[in-house]
């Protein structure tokens, strides 16, 4: 009988390979958790940048859709106040849109002008 059941060394072996595989996939596991936290807040960091990128390029766009429509409406005519009034009533504040992420909605005529 005693063949068929490990000795008291074997088994002694076998716990410590245990111990030892059970020691390495924690640490395995504590280093696989680092590197995915890492990853992550890199990714975090290069959406809050792309992020920043995209509010400043719609707010350059806003300004100089609002400058256009201002030299367009003097070239018309208008006073330098009664241009700016129109554009702030058409386009808001543009510090404040680029904040906010608020989109500019042309009506079909302003489109065709910008196509032009």
């Amino acid at each position: 009988m005693s063949k068929f059941l490990p000795s008291r060394q074997e088994c002694t072996a076998q716990a410590a390979d245990e111990e030892r595989w059970q020691t390495t996939h924690m640490e395995l596991t504590s280093k696989l958790v680092d590197v995915i936290g890492s990853i992550s807040a890199n990714c975090q960091e290069d959406l809050h940048f792309e992020c920043q990128i995209a509010q400043q390029e719609m707010k350059l766009k806003c300004e100089q859709s609002c400058s256009e429509m201002v030299m367009k409406l003097m070239g018309q005519g208008n006073s330098l106040e009664t241009a700016l009034a129109a554009a702030s009533a058409n386009f808001g504040d543009p510090e404040e849109m680029g904040k906010s992420g608020k989109r500019v909605e042309l009506s079909e005529e302003e489109e065709e002008d910008d196509l032009i």
